[in-house]
Parts: structure tokens; sequence; C-alpha cells
């Protein structure tokens, strides 16, 4: 055996034999293929991040055309085998944020008057021992401390200015929200194999976050573990993903138990301090019998919401040129435990009260999809087709268990889907035409009918998206067959069953019986995009229609819930959105600008309800809440409202207040007329200033916090008018003449009973508290920075520090909370406020750090 040095031109006046040969280290050889050496992979994203290069076989510098052997065959024929070599590519990023956090919008309370009523025809101070819940007592700029042992306040009990130890009452700060703060960490880590193309591909990415919440005694913490392996074999393809999340919170709000806690602090009287104890004796220090110490509910009470979630998947694919065939089957389980417990002496639950949910989901899903190319009779380079066929099956079992009632509701759904396209696409030089003609089915073991015949339809013509200018119109018909998800909890339908005024009672223990025998919801959507943009310009229009018919909702019937199939709903809309990025990749040292503006604009009407359900419930309380109703956009608010005559004036009581009236009418849309979003960013040298605002306009909301502030006394609004004297509502009597009558609205000489917030009861008159809940947001500000004393040899800076403020509400006329947050979290609930508890601003720094 002999080595040879030879250059390849050589090779043709060798003789017959094999030979092995080392690397040609020749000067001009290095030169020429360091010169044309190609990236490691131009489309693949890992290779444009910094990134560490290991050589794992080969020689470290060649990278193409390694010479493992030369073949002889005659007097001058060749074969060369190259020499096998593997590189390494590993990327990482670090990232690590720090928050703080500011409550964003608060209800304004009174810091003036104490807690009492008028008694003898004077505003009377009552204690605590007193059990009373109402503010309408005397200022406290007329009170004074008496130094005596009372067991409700350190200073002693409230007297008369001049009659006491000289120390001047003061209102008490009850406030249970506080400005917090978060941190949290995320390490992932990718890596690629070479061996001439990529052969292993696999990724780590880890994560925990910490956080207070504004609410004290309340905290969150959260980690994630996600995992990722593909192994490439010529035409085959395998790959698994892992993915492990869990969160933790301290307190659960799935029953609104952090909303009454919230509820408890604003009812709080000013002249009473929850913060001097929780405890008198061994029962529970609050303002009222019929109150609770928030302090008392949230400290040392053992409850927790613990989630966890699994998800694997592993999925094998063969292709060969446009010929491809996928297997992905993929298992999900997730756990949910809520412990909520009122403790013993607890208003409203005197001996104690504990709920305990556990929630059990285990998904099971097969995917199995081909796509075949079909053979052209005749030569057309432009032309080709494929069939694409897809099959999903998914098995779906959950479990939701409540104790100590020992109710347990199981459910199972198989599911099958076969989908089946055929797509046409056409290329003339610049001109790019496509056509998508299919079918779907559904059936599962709940659906009452199975459907075989869900035709699709999707066409696009457009120039190719490389030349200078471009447009690309698009439009499909889509038809598709859904039903609601078993883990999906109908629990929040239970507070449909409460009065407001009994919200404090709440516990919703009520699950869907069964989903069997429910029809499918059926799906139509008809969608038209029009697209065009140059080299800086991108204008996107989009027009669609969504129309769903027999959408499930449940029904309370027989103490228990059942789905039914109640409505039909369509919703239509538009989008228009516009970008602009300019960048000279030749000036980065210039000035780059980017911005993007979107307006959207959108219907959603129920068109239909099926007979004796119009006014079906969707979330709230039984005495207001969002309703479906024909006709009208779907989630409109009901509730009461005054009486009115033909002409839709305010009928007046023969005392001069006006007359309610108990039957619920629709009071108000919560659904935006428009929306229009932005974000831009300017870039200057190693600065980014990235702004994103929206402007929500149009939509109401029922502010029922300020409803049972105002009856309670406790708002501000009740501070600046109790006093009113001499005031005509404008109405009619009931006899139709106009309304002359002067009122007060709080007179010492009246029972409280008589008082203008509190004759209405503690939700007063709904249509009172419809508000516009029009807002101007600044979601996000960002200055990001570069530090170019860490610039990598590769003219890439590793190290990126930014400083953020999230969520800006700039401008609203809605006086409640964040127009954006629900009732008690809920769905459905859009519009509704009832001691929501409060958004919050977030300031906050982090560091991204690659690896």
């Amino acid at each position: 055996m002999k080595t040879l040095l030879l250059p390849l031109l050589c090779l043709p006046f060798m003789g017959r034999s094999q030979v092995y040969v080392r690397p040609i280290h020749s000067g001009l050889y290095q030169q020429k293929i360091k010169r044309e050496r190609p990236l490691l992979s131009p489309l693949d994203s890992i290779s444009l991040q910094r990134s560490r290069v290991l050589r794992l076989k080969g020689y470290p510098n060649l990278y193409y055309g390694q010479i493992k052997s030369v073949t002889i065959e005659g007097d001058s024929v060749a074969t060369v085998q190259n020499e096998v070599y593997k590189t390494l590519i590993l990327t990482g990023t670090y990232l690590a944020t720090a928050e703080w956090k500011q409550p964003n919008r608060i209800p304004a309370l009174q810091s003036e008057y104490t807690q009492g009523r008028s008694l003898n025809e004077a505003a009377t101070w009552q204690g605590p021992e007193t059990n009373e819940l109402f503010s309408y007592g005397p200022s406290l700029n007329t009170l004074e401390f008496d130094g005596s042992n009372y067991p409700y306040d350190v200073n002693g009990r409230l007297v008369r200015a001049g009659s006491g130890n000289g120390h001047k009452a003061a209102a008490y700060d009850n406030s249970l929200l506080r400005n917090s703060f978060g941190y949290s960490q995320q390490l992932s880590i990718k890596g690629e194999v070479y061996s001439g193309y990529k052969i292993w591909e696999f990724g780590v990415a880890m994560g925990h976050t910490r956080e207070q919440t504004i609410i004290r005694n309340n905290n969150n913490y959260a980690s994630s573990l996600d995992l990722f392996l593909q192994r490439k074999l010529h035409s085959f393809s395998f790959s698994g993903t892992y993915s492990y999340a869990q969160n933790h919170q301290d307190n659960t709000n799935w029953n609104g138990y952090l909303n009454q806690v919230y509820q408890q602090s604003l009812l709080t009287p000013a002249s009473f301090s929850n913060a001097q104890g929780t405890h008198y004796g061994s029962i529970q220090r609050s303002y009222s019998n019929q109150a609770n110490n928030p302090g008392y509910l949230l400290e040392d009470n053992n409850n927790h919401s613990q989630w966890m979630q699994q998800t694997g998947s592993f999925t094998a694919t063969f292709q060969q040129n446009q010929l491809k065939f996928t297997f992905t089957p993929s298992l999900l389980n997730t756990h949910q435990q809520d412990k909520a417990l009122y403790k013993t002496g607890s208003a409203f639950w005197p001996d104690g009260m504990l709920t305990n949910r556990n929630k059990q989901v285990l998904n099971y899903t097969q995917q199995t999809s081909a796509q075949i190319p079909i053979p052209i009779g005749y030569n057309n380079y432009h032309l080709s087709q494929q069939i694409l066929f897809k099959h999903l099956y998914t098995h779906q079992h959950t479990t939701i268990q409540y104790l100590p009632d020992n109710i347990t509701y199981q459910y199972k759904r198989p599911v099958n889907e076969l989908v089946l396209n055929i797509i046409t696409e056409l290329n003339i030089q610049a001109l790019k035409m496509r056509l998508i003609t299919g079918n779907n089915s559904y059936s599962s073991s709940t659906a009452g009918k199975s459907t075989f015949w869900l035709p699709s339809l999707s066409y696009s013509i457009g120039h190719d998206p490389s030349r200078s200018f471009y447009w690309n119109v698009y439009a499909s018909y889509t038809r598709f067959n859904s039903e609601l998800p078993l883990s999906q909890s109908v629990s929040h339908y239970n507070l449909l069953q409460y009065n407001s005024k009994d919200a404090l009672t709440y516990r919703p223990v009520l699950e869907i019986n069964s989903f069997r025998n429910v029809g499918p919801i059926e799906h139509t959507e008809w969608n038209t995009i029009l697209t065009a943009g140059s080299n800086s310009f991108l204008f996107t229009a989009t027009y669609y229609i969504r129309n769903i018919r027999k959408d499930v909702y449940p029904v309370f019937n027989n103490g228990s819930f059942q789905l039914q199939n109640m409505a039909d709903v369509r919703k239509k809309g538009y989008e228009i959105t516009l970008n602009y990025n300019r960048y000279n990749r030749y000036q980065e040292k210039s000035l780059h600008f980017r911005a993007n503006v979107s307006f959207n604009k959108y219907n959603n009407v129920v068109t239909r309800v099926q007979e004796n359900y119009n006014f079906s419930p969707l979330g709230g309380f039984s005495n207001i809440h969002t309703a479906l109703v024909a006709g009208q956009p779907f989630g409109v608010i009901t509730g009461n409202d005054y009486q009115r005559d033909a002409a839709n004036r305010v009928v007046i009581g023969n005392d001069g207040f006006p007359l309610s009236s108990p039957g619920l009418k629709v009071l108000g849309n919560p659904n935006p007329d428009f929306v229009m979003k932005s974000n831009c960013s300017l870039t200057w040298k190693s600065l980014t200033l990235l702004t994103e605002w929206v402007w929500k306009k149009g939509g109401v909301m029922w502010n029922g916090t300020q409803a049972v502030l105002d009856y309670y006394g406790r708002s501000a609004t009740t501070a600046t008018l109790r006093n009113t004297t001499g005031y005509v509502f404008n109405g009619v009597l009931q006899d139709g003449s106009k309304n002359a009558i002067p009122v007060a609205f709080n007179h010492p000489s009246q029972p409280i009973e008589n008082n203008r917030w509190v004759r209405y009861g503690q939700s007063g008159v709904a249509s009172d508290y419809i508000q516009k809940a029009d807002y101007l947001r600044i979601n996000r500000i960002t200055l990001s920075c570069n530090p170019k004393l860490l610039k990598h040899k590769n003219n890439k800076t590793p190290l990126i520090l930014s400083l953020y403020v999230h969520n800006i509400l700039i401008w609203s006329p809605y006086q409640g909370a964040d127009p954006l947050q629900t009732l008690f979290e809920q769905t459905n609930t859009t519009g509704l406020d009832y001691f929501n508890i409060p958004s919050y601003r977030t300031y906050g720094c982090s560091l991204t750090y690659q690896l």
C-alpha cells in the first residue's frame, strides 16, 4: 500500500490500484476553499445566531473536498471518496428579567365619613359591635378618640370632638393592594450536527418565575422544561418533544376568592382599621359579623392553586422529493388542584367551608398525513398537483372531583377527523397561482351525528414576493365542525344562580352531567385577503364572515347543567394593516425606523336563538349578566332599568324618586366599534426604542363595584353628594305630568332605606351604572441597548440590556377598574365589573445574553 500526495490533475495518469491519501495542504488550494466556503446552513435560523462551531470529526483546517480514498479503474478513470466530517453548532440564550408592578386603576373611595347611619335625626357613629355595614355616619372631622380600652381600636372609641382625649380621629388606610416584585430566568440551548447535511438537531429550554401579586399575602411561582431531539437519515426524519410546566398560586381565584377579599377591603369603613389585628379573642376581628377582615381570609388559610402539565410527542417522517408521509402520536397530561378554605368564624360560613377541586385531563392524539404528487400527463414545468390526506384521532378523558361533597364528573370522547385536499399550483414566470379543493369529515362518540360532507375551497394568485413590487389575492371558503372541549369546565355558570348581593356565598360545585347527544357546532367561514408590498411597505386588507350554527351553551334545569344547541352567531368584519420597514445594511449607524398600524372593525351578531331560550344568560349574576338575544350583538349586557312611559321618559314616584323596574332588558353592548393598534421602533447605533399602543373605541361596562360602594356609602360620590337637598329628578309622575318634587339624597330624619342609593338595593338600578369603556393605552415602551464593549469577533453583540414599561392606561371615561379585566376572571363576562381585581403597570429590566 502506497500513500500518494499528488494533485488531482495527476490522477488520470495513475495505474490501477486503490490508494489512501492525506489531505492536500497546498497553500493555493487552502486559500481557494476558504474563499468558496458557504455558510453551514444559510436557511436555518441557528446559523444566523451567534454560535460556537466544534469539529467532531475530520481535519480542522478543511471544510469541503477532504479526500478519504482514491480508487483507480483503468488507465484514466479514478473514483474519489470524500472524507466524512462532522460539525457541531451550538447556540444558547440566557434571559433574566426583574419587574415591579403597581395597581393601575383603583375605585375612588371616601375617607371622610364613619361607619354608621342616621339615628334620632343625626348621623351617628356605630361601632363594629353594632355590626353596622353602612358608612353613613358623621364626618371624622367632628370626632376624636376617648382612649378607652376598646377591643376594636387601640386608640379607643370615637366620641364627639371635645369630649375625648384630644386625639383627633383620622381615616385608616385599608388598602389590600401593594407594589409587587417578580423575577424570571430562562435558559435555552440549541445544537445541530452536520455531516454533509444536518443529521442531528436538539434543544433544551428551562424557565423559572417567581412573583408577588398586587394583593398582599399572595405569591405565585412557575417553572418549565422543554426538550427536543431530531434525527435525519436520508429520506427519513425522527423527532421527539417533551414539555413540563407547573404553576403554584398561594390562593385560587377559580371561585372568585380574591375578588371577595378585595371587595371586603374596599367596603371596610374609614373609621375601622383591618391592620390592627385579625382576631378578637378566639373570633375574627372585623367591622361587622356580616363582613370579613381581608387579613383573616388571607393569613394561614392553607389555600392554593396548583397546576401541572406534561406533553410528549414523537414524529416520524418519510420524504422523497414531493412525496411525504408523517406519523405523529402525542400525549397530554394535566392536573389541577384548587383549594379554597373559609376558616371557622368567616362571615356567611361561621362553621368554615372547604372546597377542594381536582381536575385531571389525559388526551391522546394521533395524526397521520400523506402528501402525494399527482403525475402530469405532459411536460409542463409550470403546473404541479398533489393530494394531501390527513387523519386526526383524539381520545379525550377528563375527570373533575369536588370534595368534601364527593361529587365526581367523568367525561370521555374519541374523535375522528379526516381531511382530503387536492392542491394545484401554476407558476408562470413571476405569477403564482394556487388552488386547494377539499373535504373534511367529523365524528365523535358525544356528537349527536357524524358529518362527512364539509367542503373547503381556497384560491390565491399573486406575484413572486422576491420582486421589488408584489401583490397577492387570497380567498377561501371553509366548513368544519367542533364541540366544547371536555377539559373546559363550566363551573363558572354556577354564578348565574346567585344574585350579586349573595356573591360572598358563591361556591361552584356543579358541572355538566354529560356531553353526549348534543349536535356538533357548525362553522362556515369566508375569508378574503389582499396583500401588496414593495421593498419598504406592506399593505394587507382582510375581510371575513364567520357563521356559527347550533352553538352550544349550558342550561340550568332541575338542579343540574345540560348542554343545548341554542343559537346562531355571525361575526363579520375587516382588518387593514400597513407595515413600513426601511433598512440600509450598508449604513448601520444611520437611523432605522419600522412601523405597523392596524385597524380592526367587526360586528358579532346573534342571528337566531332557539325558541324559549332568548335572553339566555352567558356570564354574570342572575340579576345582571351578559346574554344571547336574537338580533343583538353577542354578549349584550342585560339588567334592570327605571320605569319608563311610552315616550321613554323616566317615571317618578310620589316621593320624588324614580321608580325601578324589576324586569331585565338590554342595557348596552360591550363589544367595541373598532380597535386600532400601532407599534413603532427606532434604532440608532446600539439603541432601539420600541412603542406599542392601542385605541379601543366603543363598548360599555356595568360598574357594579361603584353600585355597591354607593349602596354602603363607601364611594367618593356618596361623600360628595350625600348632603344634596332640593334635587329634582328629570321625568314624569305616574299621571304623566312633569316631575317637580324636590328630594334630599340622605336626609337625617329619614330611615336609611330611603337613602338615594340604599333604596334601590345593593346593585342599584343597573342602567345607572352603564358607562362607556373606550380606552387609549400604551401596551409597552422598551429601550434596548447592545453594548459594544462585549462585541464578538463575528461583529455581533451577545448582550442586550432592556428597560421597559407595560400597560400604561392613558385615558378611559370608565370610572372603574381597567376595562380589560373580567368578572371573577371568567369567560363571557366582558363588560361586567363587580370588584374586578385591578390590572397593573409593569416596570422592568431584562438582560439577554447569547452564549
